[in-house]
């Protein structure tokens, strides 16, 4: 099976998980992916997960912690992530 087809099957919308995120940032000066995943829900399974993943990677502002796992809920499953902190970034 082609590995990009796999991902293709839900069209990962960026801004709206960056949207998100900065919703979730107006009233804090961090927030984790649980809290995020806890508050909005996953929608499109674990390709949304790793949309969330890439926006964290993208940043320098932001954190990965691999070796502390901390469990999500996806669908009626729970999974164990790297816990991911997105913090607020000075654009000044």
């Amino acid at each position: 099976a082609d590995f990009k087809s796999l991902f293709d099957q839900f069209t990962i919308d960026k801004r709206r998980l960056q949207q998100r995120i900065d919703s979730m940032l107006e009233t804090r000066t961090q927030v984790s992916l649980k809290e995020i995943v806890d508050e909005y829900g996953v929608e499109n399974g674990l390709s949304e997960v790793v949309g969330y993943f890439s926006i964290a990677t993208s940043g320098a502002h932001n954190i990965i912690m691999e070796e502390v796992p901390e469990p999500i809920t996806i669908g009626e499953r729970k999974i164990n992530v790297p816990m991911v902190l997105y913090t607020k970034h000075n654009s000044k």
